[in-house]
């Protein structure tokens, strides 16, 4: 092998590296963002969910109909900077640390729930569940950004 392709193939070697540990740190919750909404007494698509990792977006909704799941919905996008520095923004001014991981009653009289995943260091992250459209004090900016990101997608109706 010659010294070029020796040196190449270590330059590889070091990219593979580089961006394997940028990968297991997102899945490891290190970044990522979760919220997400859910009904219990519901037919259609009936929980929905965002995961934000840097820039990416994943929209996916699930549910039901006549008691058989229906194929998921999967949508993705990318955040514009300005929808980046506002959403770390809401981040670092959102209290989750000190909330229980359950606020109110979620889902109960099938209200709905609603959700935050948020990391709290570098392998910790904190969830909290609440009433769906009534958030806790210290999430409420956050969780109706995310509201609105969450309603941007298109789920497409189902017949009964």
């Amino acid at each position: 092998m010659s010294s070029s392709n020796r040196t190449s193939l270590a330059v590889l070697c070091l990219m593979i590296g580089h961006f394997a540990e940028g990968a297991w740190a997102v899945d490891n919750g290190a970044h990522r963002i979760l919220y997400g909404t859910s009904s219990g007494e519901c037919i259609g698509y009936c929980t929905k969910e965002l995961e934000i990792a840097g820039r990416h977006v994943t929209f996916i909704a699930t549910g039901l109909k006549a008691g058989r799941s229906i194929p998921p919905v999967r949508q993705s996008l990318e955040l514009t900077t300005d929808e980046l520095r506002a959403l770390e923004h809401l981040k670092k001014n959102s209290s989750i640390a000190s909330l229980p991981e359950r606020v109110g009653c979620p889902d109960c009289n099938d209200g709905g729930a609603e959700w935050i995943e948020l990391p709290l260091g570098a392998r910790q992250v904190k969830r909290v569940t609440f009433e769906k459209g009534n958030p806790p004090s210290e999430l409420r900016d956050l969780s109706l950004w995310l509201g609105k990101l969450q309603e941007g997608f298109v789920v497409p109706a189902t017949a009964r």
